[in-house]
């Protein structure tokens, strides 16, 4: 099931400054747009895959390594062949240096992530073989948190040749500001107010904008409109109320769908199967199919 995760709270790194996330793909969709405070570095091993951050798309290759800076909305868009990718996400605040104004002025200074971002799509050799020191000792720490020492070892050898050699100052484009306002105003509200009608021009009023700027501002920034945005968010809403037994006319109307059949075509078109199906192979207790 595709996840809407506007913004999540932090990940338990449990004094550790990374987590790691080992994913394999075989199927088209790659997921919807979300953003939080970690840093997300993709690295993707096989296969192809398009990712979108901050407002625009790339496309990877295998050995290339994407990063999403803090707070950037970011999701991973498609996957084409067999594709394996790793992905690492970093504290900003372990990295942080306030209390030594020596540390601060000196090259580990650069190293406050509040400040400073990264490039978005990176090849380096040098950069891809520490990355694969923090995902050996990571899964080393899990079976021996004696050995958690040594992640952070190579969690800030990786981390100090990132910033070395693919650092940049943090500089918004003219209105990149109000745009990730207005943007996460959206987001807040559609998840919000999902079950209602929801109209744009009430959204862009609270906004003080135009409706055909909301527009227009929501898909050059996060990839989608905001009625896909809508209907994504209805259709989570719904999986999870098939999960534990409503008829899908309940889960429509409980949903924000007005009309059964619609939201019928809406949930095939976004699911591939459709709300009764889905009901019968998600019921709690079972296992969906495939696995």
């Amino acid at each position: 099931m595709n996840e809407i995760i506007n913004f999540r709270p932090p990940v338990d790194f449990r004094g550790i400054p990374a987590v790691i996330f080992n994913r394999h793909k075989n199927e088209q969709f790659g997921g919807f747009l979300n953003w939080h405070r970690e840093i997300e570095i993709t690295y993707l091993r096989t296969g192809t895959c398009k990712i979108f951050i901050n407002g625009s798309t790339y496309t990877l290759w295998p050995g290339d390594i994407a990063v999403a800076n803090s707070n950037e909305l970011h999701h991973r868009i498609w996957f084409y062949g067999d594709c394996y990718f790793t992905v690492m996400q970093l504290d900003p605040a372990y990295f942080v240096y306030n209390d030594s104004p020596e540390l601060a002025a000196s090259d580990l200074g650069r190293l406050n992530s509040f400040d400073r971002a990264f490039e978005t799509v990176i090849r380096d050799e040098e950069l891809a073989r520490l990355f694969d020191r923090v995902t050996e000792s990571w899964a080393a720490a899990k079976k021996d948190p004696l050995l958690g020492l040594s992640v952070i070892a190579d969690t800030c050898g990786f981390y100090a040749h990132l910033v070395r050699n693919h650092c940049r100052d943090r500089v918004d484009p003219p209105g990149q500001s109000s745009a990730a306002r207005y943007i996460s105003h959206t987001l807040d509200y559609i998840n919000t107010h999902f079950a209602k009608e929801i109209y744009v021009g009430a959204i862009a009023g609270e906004l003080y904008i135009s409706d055909t700027y909301l527009s227009s501002l929501f898909k050059k920034g996060t990839g989608i409109s905001i009625s896909t945005y809508i209907n994504e968010v209805r259709c989570q809403s719904a999986s999870a109320l098939l999960q534990k037994g409503a008829s899908v006319t309940e889960a429509a109307f409980a949903s924000g769908f007005n009309d059964p059949a619609y939201f019928s075509r809406i949930f095939k078109k976004m699911r591939g199967i459709s709300p009764a199906r889905y009901q019968i192979e998600h019921a709690e207790g079972k296992s969906p199919r495939g696995s």
